[in-house]
């Protein structure tokens, strides 16, 4: 004998029931692909950061110091600001902190930072009247210093 099994679909079994939690809750649903994304993108940007860390904080300035790495423009030239400062032979003008006009002495040897600066410098000394003789440039103190120095001496303020 032969028999068939039939289902009945009944139209209420597709309604949702509104009285169960799992339909309620939107945790049971999978979200690894909202975290998963984010945590690695989250990682690698910790990662980068501290492999800068890393370098700038370790690697570089132990290059430095031991010689191995050459060192930047701003620190040659803070190093020989350094030198200029400790002379006891000339007094430092830089474009950014000039003397008065009160505090320059006659006949007192200043030197002028880098060309630029003392092009600027002497520009400031023109329009506050004050008078020099030319500008010299001192081979000597340039390969010292490593820096083109321009001397100048007050005549008159």
């Amino acid at each position: 004998m032969h028999t068939t099994h039939t289902t009945h679909m009944r139209p209420y079994a597709f309604v949702p029931d509104l009285f169960e939690a799992s339909s309620l809750s939107v945790l049971h649903k999978d979200m690894s692909d909202v975290y998963l994304p984010t945590i690695t993108g989250l990682t690698h940007i910790f990662n980068f950061y501290a492999i800068f860390l890393l370098f700038d904080l370790y690697i570089i300035p132990f290059y430095k110091n031991n010689g191995l790495l050459p060192p930047s423009k701003e620190e040659i030239r803070a190093y020989n600001m350094f030198l200029a400062l400790d002379d006891p032979l000339f007094t430092p003008i830089t474009a950014e902190q000039y003397p008065l006009k009160e505090d320059l002495d006659e006949d007192e040897l200043y030197y002028v930072g880098t060309g630029e600066h003392a092009k600027q410098y002497i520009a400031i000394t023109d329009d506050e009247y004050l008078e020099y003789d030319l500008v010299v440039r001192s081979r000597e103190f340039s390969a010292h210093y490593d820096m083109d120095i321009m001397i100048c001496k007050i005549v008159d303020n």
